[in-house]
């Protein structure tokens, strides 16, 4: 089950936070002034197994004009045209491999086709080599561009074009 998550929900998580790092700090401060904020649109996502029990996470960003993100670049991928941002993709360890991401994609692809977006783009370090091997299994192509974080190291950019809904495509000839 996948659900959308309310700004209390999200508080109550970040409430048990033990970790003081600036990232996380920084993180935790940007996700939470994204909610009921008049310049943001997106969606932060659960899922959940069948037993209710949390299995991990995403956020949707299909538009952020506040006048600082989370970091400088993701201005530069959120006005592409047609694009939306996936950030903060987390499944827990011991849901990993079983399907879980692939069901989270499907609900933030058929959330972008919804609103009119073609492309979903997202992050990830450059040394977490399975994600990039789970990313690129699903679709996401590596763009040519790198970003440097002090905090967190080189980034590298992916892109997905969002597949059409099969009830609508059609062929011209």
């Amino acid at each position: 089950m996948i659900k959308e998550i309310t700004k209390a929900e999200l508080q109550k998580v970040y409430s048990k936070n033990t970790d003081t790092s600036d990232f996380v700090l920084r993180r935790i401060k940007f996700d939470l002034d994204m909610f009921d904020n008049p310049n943001v649109d997106m969606k932060y996502l659960e899922i959940f197994d069948d037993n209710e029990n949390y299995v991990g996470q995403g956020v949707i960003v299909f538009q952020d004009f506040r006048n600082e993100c989370e970091f400088e670049y993701e201005y530069k991928l959120l006005n592409r045209d047609r694009c939306c941002l996936l950030k903060n993709i987390y499944i827990q360890e011991d849901y990993r491999g079983k399907g879980y991401f692939t069901l989270l994609l499907k609900e933030m692809e058929r959330l972008a086709r919804i609103k009119g977006y073609r492309y979903l783009i997202l992050s990830v370090t450059k040394d977490n080599e399975k994600a990039q091997k789970v990313y690129e299994h699903l679709g996401f192509v590596k763009t040519d561009e790198e970003y440097n974080f002090s905090d967190i190291g080189e980034c590298l950019v992916y892109m997905k074009r969002v597949p059409l809904n099969k009830k609508f495509e059609f062929c011209v000839r």
